[in-house]
């Protein structure tokens, strides 16, 4: 039988978000389980891209990516400020605490490693230029749960997709 959890009464239908439990693997979580950081933003990093970069990077790219991690846009990996405007190598000094010439190294690094791209946007400034922005690997780090084709096709060829 079905019982709900919350009335006690006996049901025969699931609905979509239901969980079921039996009666002894539920006893032996209550108490033991919370809901962890609930409203907190949390950014996907993927275990194989992670050993990856465990592997490639020096500890001062590690630490220039985590500082960068918190700016990844959700469903689409392109890196902002907190304001909201595309994210520039000029930008990162306010994440990343170096000035623009280390800055600037450690991007063209990631760009040239695959960890980082630029892609774009598909709008344009006044003048008429296609924006571009810069963009997180989305197989490696990844926040929330869609992403633009075009930047899986971007990334398709770096190495650190799953095939």
């Amino acid at each position: 039988s079905v019982i709900d959890t919350e009335t006690g009464e006996v049901i025969n239908t699931i609905g979509d978000g239901d969980s079921v439990y039996r009666r002894e693997s539920r006893e032996s979580i209550e108490g033991k389980v919370i809901n962890f950081n609930k409203g907190e933003a949390f950014i996907k990093a993927y275990d194989e891209g992670m050993r990856k970069i465990g592997n490639k990077l020096t500890n001062a790219q590690f630490a220039f990516i985590c500082h960068l991690l918190p700016q990844i846009e959700y469903n689409t990996n392109i890196l902002r400020n907190r304001d909201g405007t595309l994210m520039e190598i000029v930008d990162m000094s306010e994440y990343t605490g170096i000035t623009y010439v280390p800055n600037y190294k450690m991007t063209r690094a990631m760009i040239t490693m695959g960890i980082m791209g630029r892609w774009e946007t598909g709008a344009r400034d006044e003048k008429g230029k296609k924006l571009e922005c810069l963009v997180m690997n989305p197989y490696i780090f990844h926040k929330g749960t869609m992403i633009p084709d075009g930047l899986l096709e971007l990334f398709s060829k770096t190495g650190w997709d799953a095939d």
